[in-house]
């Protein structure tokens, strides 16, 4: 799954706003990284 691709997934489930704000991009790849390098952990 592409970044764009798991953005467009959040905005459907309402969890970001379509349009978020600089602060919370970061704040969701704050919480997305570390689960997606858990799950791709040799």
């Amino acid at each position: 799954m592409t970044r764009d691709g798991l953005m467009n997934v959040l905005v459907q489930r309402q969890w970001l706003a379509a349009r978020p704000s600089p602060g919370s991009h970061n704040a969701a790849a704050c919480v997305v990284e570390p689960i997606i390098l858990r799950l791709h952990k040799p």
